[in-house]
């Protein structure tokens, strides 16, 4: 399963990746992914990436310019759901690491305010999807334990923050 397929998944997402003010998220999401796409979300990544080819594989950066009330928080978190949950295991993520050793899926958010918005939408994935919601083994004041052994936290924009820890994606939130 796929960034797209995640989060068109009503068992895990319900319905607040589907409709027409998402198609040019699930488009850019679908080059930074190296997804195929059919015609519609070609044209829309076509028209957002300036002409250029998309990627052959997935990026490893990803930078988004978007305008206010456009979900990139939202977008951020799910993100992080998936990369913490099902793209783990797909993209093999976990066999990197050592017994014992977490994995960091980590936001990092311009302010404490901004943070608790981000921890929100993670949370409330979690809480809203019965398979997610079997993964969690605890949740922090700073994010959520996984049982696959990776957490997904949010932080505010600090070097300390993040230091220490073995990251699998930072995400950054404005």
């Amino acid at each position: 399963m796929n960034i797209i397929q995640f989060m068109e998944n009503p068992a895990l997402c319900g319905d607040r990746f589907l409709g027409d003010s998402r198609k040019a998220m699930r488009a850019v999401l679908s080059g930074a992914f190296a997804i195929p796409m059919d015609y519609e979300h070609r044209a829309i990544f076509d028209k957002l990436a300036g002409g250029r080819e998309p990627p052959a594989k997935r990026v490893r950066e990803l930078y988004v310019i978007a305008g206010r009330r456009s979900s990139k928080t939202e977008t951020a978190a799910a993100a992080a759901v998936y990369l913490g949950t099902v793209g783990a295991e797909i993209e093999g993520t976990l066999k990197k690491l050592r017994p014992g050793e977490r994995g960091v899926i980590s936001i990092i958010a311009v302010d404490r305010s901004q943070a608790k918005v981000a921890l929100n939408y993670i949370r409330g994935m979690f809480e809203e999807s019965p398979s997610l919601a079997a993964m969690v083994e605890k949740q922090t004041a700073d994010g959520v334990e996984l049982s696959n052994g990776v957490s997904i936290e949010v932080h505010t924009n600090s070097f300390r923050a993040v230091r220490g820890r073995t990251l699998l994606a930072a995400i950054f939130d404005e």
